[in-house]
């Protein structure tokens, strides 16, 4: 899609010279609309939408008088900055659709201008131009931006988008790959600076056990974009944690066994769409987490029992 003078007002919203909203496509009927509202409740959207009295108001942070930008922006919309699962579910897919088609644009808008999105964008051909977050634009007027629909939802690649995957992925690791055949998928790191985020108390326990039973351990946060690409691309097993690392097992062969630890349940769909729709053979393995504290499910210490964790790693060599 291409709007001239537009604005972008959001993660993922755009508005046109008309005055009409875009959100991940357009808002053309009254269902569309309500869904979008109930969603923007959620507080995910960058901007406000209300209804008051037939009027239909998107409220967002901009400067008193936007500035005009004499740039043609491709605008990557639809997704949480800095977080890079959302990344690898929706936004990568609209790159690799992107990269086939070779827009002309002058500069980018991101949600957030993250160190994988810097370095995935060579990886995938894409030329050096400035790169803008929404932080940093909203508000302010293109001569011209230039957007993909959202077509990539709760983590599901479809058939083009997955075989545009693994073509990128064969690209990145190459014909010889040193990888580790069975990888755990830490969360150790995390847990210093986000001791209350889905703290996993015995993840020590956990992390000598299946050293033991030849995993090899991984702090993807410590690696490159492309690295990850490698570890996963050679990996014949996979295990940890649910969180966006776990994600990376994308890049995972076909057929390679996944092992998805959570601690409660409804964050499991979109980890199973991407799964599955990668081809990968997966399991849960749900540990215990308290179920007598008033704290939201993802912040409640959790584990996952010794005994509990060695049948699931019968199934994931059987």
């Amino acid at each position: 899609m291409r709007f001239k003078d537009a604005q972008i007002i959001g993660w993922s919203a755009l508005r046109s010279n008309l005055g009409q909203l875009y959100l991940g496509g357009r808002l053309s009927t009254a269902e569309t609309w309500k869904d979008a509202v109930e969603r923007n409740k959620q507080g995910f959207d960058g901007f406000v939408l209300d209804d008051k009295d037939g009027r239909r108001i998107a409220t967002f942070a901009g400067r008193e008088t936007p500035q005009r930008l004499n740039k043609r922006a491709l605008f990557i919309s639809f997704y949480e900055p800095g977080n890079y699962g959302s990344f690898l579910v929706r936004a990568l897919g609209k790159l690799l659709f992107l990269r086939d088609r070779c827009p002309q644009f002058d500069c980018y808008v991101v949600a957030d201008r993250t160190r994988w999105l810097c370095e995935a964008l060579p990886l995938l051909g894409f030329p050096a131009r400035p790169i803008y977050s929404v932080r940093e634009v909203t508000g302010d007027i293109f001569s011209e931006i230039v957007t993909v629909n959202d077509f990539v939802s709760e983590g599901y690649f479809d058939p083009n988008t997955a075989d545009r995957l693994a073509i990128f992925v064969k690209e990145q690791a190459g014909s010889v790959n040193t990888a580790a055949a069975s990888i755990y998928v830490s969360r150790e790191l995390s847990s210093i600076y986000r001791p209350w985020y889905r703290n996993m108390t015995n993840e020590g326990q956990i992390t000598n056990y299946l050293r033991d039973q030849g995993f090899e351990i991984v702090n993807p946060e410590t690696m490159s974009f492309q690295e990850q690409i490698r570890t996963f691309a050679g990996a014949k097993e996979v295990a940890g944690p649910s969180g966006s690392a776990m994600l990376n097992a994308i890049f995972s062969r076909s057929q390679v066994r996944v092992l998805d630890f959570e601690s409660f349940h409804y964050t499991v769909r979109q980890h199973a769409r991407a799964y599955a729709s990668t081809n990968k053979r997966y399991a849960f393995l749900f540990g215990d987490v308290a179920t007598d504290a008033k704290d939201p499910l993802h912040t409640r210490p959790w584990s996952v029992p010794l005994t509990t964790l060695s049948e699931a790693i019968e199934w994931l060599r059987s």
